[in-house]
């Protein structure tokens, strides 16, 4: 789950799944990544931009109480934070900022690393100007990543203020430079192999992964189209028709009818068709896993394996003519199962379907 605001309050909520755990239920924070998610948010067409801005990060120092400090993360305009609750502390990391001063009290204690040792002097602990320099750099880089917009006319060098313009340049500096975080504001067509990447889209680009090894990499807020070599991981992305599937997805959307290469799991994903129509996920290879899909699902071309289906809503679950063998077993909230297939047995909790005994919750039809 990332980061979410609530606008018309000004609330940050901050998810135990976006820190790093330590151990027990202590958590850290990097305020590299904090600046990160928040421009993202702040970037969004749909939300972030029609509000006022939450994180400023214009004071290469600041000057208090005597001593020049390096640069300061600061939530302004009447924003707040809440940590996830079963987190008991959060260490904070990087920059210096005004996060203690502003979170919502809920039993998450904070405590900041930074404050004598992200001075600006001369001598003795602390930075160096040139360190300051370096750190100021970092936070123009947003944590090394590069950024990219095909659609712009002038090729830049990969900051967020200046993306480059064309998919080879972006992976090329990236590869060139040990980075592995690639932010889009556009659509692209991946055009190598893109292991242990992690490709992150605004307003939802799609990305056509071309048949290349994608082994390892993870994308977001993305809409995945067409097939590729290796499992990847998906978060809130859209799976595009005829997408192929192989790895996790979580908390994705399917758009249209897809298929599965290799085994596959699927966790809090749900319909994106309007209307009355349904995608279908056709298994050409692996087992499928689908756990608290939302809305009506179907299935096709299971011929063996032992896959499992569960649903939250009062949609429904279609087996296609397609599927000839195997095993499906189904379970979660009341939901109308129409099986059509061929050979394929179906178990749920009350009764074992199969293509001679049509059933809608045991009842025949």
């Amino acid at each position: 789950m990332p980061y979410t605001v609530t606008w018309n309050i000004k609330h940050i909520y901050i998810p135990a799944s976006e820190l790093t755990l330590i151990s027990g239920s202590i958590y850290e924070l990097d305020l590299l990544q904090f600046h990160d998610e928040i421009r993202q948010l702040e970037w969004g067409f749909a939300d972030g931009l029609p509000w006022p801005q939450i994180l400023d990060h214009t004071n290469p120092k600041l000057d208090f109480s005597g001593a020049d400090y390096a640069g300061f993360d600061e939530v302004i305009n009447g924003y707040t934070v809440t940590f996830d609750p079963v987190v008991s502390r959060v260490n904070l990391k990087g920059s210096n900022n005004n996060i203690v001063d502003i979170m919502v009290v809920n039993g998450v204690s904070a405590v900041s690393f930074n404050s004598a040792g992200l001075q600006l002097i001369a001598s003795g602990s602390g930075l160096t100007q040139g360190q300051s320099d370096q750190l100021s750099e970092v936070h123009t880089w947003q944590d090394r990543i590069v950024h990219l917009n095909t659609e712009l006319l002038v090729q830049g060098d990969g900051s967020q203020r200046a993306p480059f313009n064309t998919v080879a340049s972006a992976l090329d500096y990236a590869e060139a430079n040990g980075i592995q975080k690639v932010f889009t504001f556009s659509d692209i067509n991946v055009d190598r192999n893109l292991k242990n990447f992690s490709i992150s889209g605004l307003s939802y680009p799609r990305i056509d992964l071309g048949g290349y090894n994608v082994s390892g990499s993870t994308f977001k807020r993305c809409v995945l189209r067409g097939d590729s070599a290796g499992d990847l991981s998906a978060e809130t992305c859209e799976l595009d028709t005829g997408f192929v599937a192989r790895g996790t997805f979580s908390d994705c959307s399917f758009l249209g009818d897809f298929n599965q290469g290799a085994d596959s799991e699927y966790t809090n994903c749900h319909s994106g068709v309007t209307g009355l129509g349904y995608a279908t996920l056709t298994v050409d290879a692996g087992n499928a896993q689908v756990r608290g899909f939302l809305g009506s699902l179907g299935m096709g071309g299971i011929v063996a394996g032992d896959h499992s289906i569960g649903i939250i809503s009062d949609g429904r679950f279609v087996l296609s003519a397609t599927c000839t063998g195997g095993v499906v077993h189904l379970r979660g909230q009341p939901f109308d199962i129409v099986d059509g297939s061929a050979g394929t047995e179906v178990l749920d909790e009350t009764a074992v379907l199969n293509a001679a005994t049509k059933v809608v919750h045991g009842v025949d039809f």
